[in-house]
Order: structure tokens, then sequence, then C-alpha cells
């Protein structure tokens, strides 16, 4: 737990300045996500998130962030965080999953995968 805190004030930090620190943020983010994939000891997890959420993904996705995408992801460590403390292991699938969705999104926004059917035209 205390490695986790340790990443996401770092993460905090690197977020907060007049100019984000990306490289900072991105490394960060990748061993705050490594900590966690290593105590659920699953390597069908590992191996599925290591296939899904590659660092020149994130990495891509990052260099699109606004401000407020930095500290939403920060705020959604901090609500995982909040879960572990609590070992409630339902908010926590629940704050991931939501983590996961809003990330897949912000890629799409920013690679431009959205259709048509995704903004809402029928």
């Amino acid at each position: 737990m205390k490695q986790l805190r340790a990443c996401n004030s770092t993460i905090y930090e690197a977020t907060r300045g007049e100019k984000t620190d990306v490289a900072t943020f991105l490394k960060h983010n990748k061993d705050f996500h490594a900590i966690i994939l290593e105590a659920a000891k699953s390597r069908r997890l590992a191996s599925l998130l290591g296939s899904l959420i590659e660092q020149p993904v994130v990495w891509r996705t990052a260099q699109h962030y606004g401000r407020e995408a930095f500290n939403r992801s920060y705020s959604e460590h901090e609500d995982l965080l909040a879960a572990f403390a609590r070992r409630d292991g339902d908010w926590a699938e629940a704050v991931m999953a939501g983590h996961i969705r809003r990330a897949f999104h912000a890629y799409a926004d920013a690679h431009g995968g959205l259709s048509s059917i995704d903004r809402g035209a029928a």
C-alpha cells in the first residue's frame, strides 16, 4: 500500500505544475498498475492487461490529456486506494472497471475511434 501511495503522490506532483510532467506521470502510472498486477498474482490478468494496456498506447493517449484527465486519473487511483484500505473488493472492482473504461474512451477520442453511433447519431 505504501508503494501505491508513493506512486500516486508522485503522479499528483507531476500533474500540478504549470506544465504537466507527462514522462513522470507515465512512469509512476505504469508502476502503480504493475504493483496492483503483482499483488493480484494472476497470470491471466497480467497477460490480458499487458496486451490491452501496453505502455505505447497509454503514452500516445496521455499526450492528448488535458489537466482534467490527469486529475481524474489521480482521483481514480485515490478511490482505488480507499477501496483497498477498506478491503472492499466490490468497490475496488467498480473503480478499476470505470478507470479502464474511461481510459479506453480517452484513447478512442484521441485517435478518432468514435463511430457515428458512439457520437449519438442513429
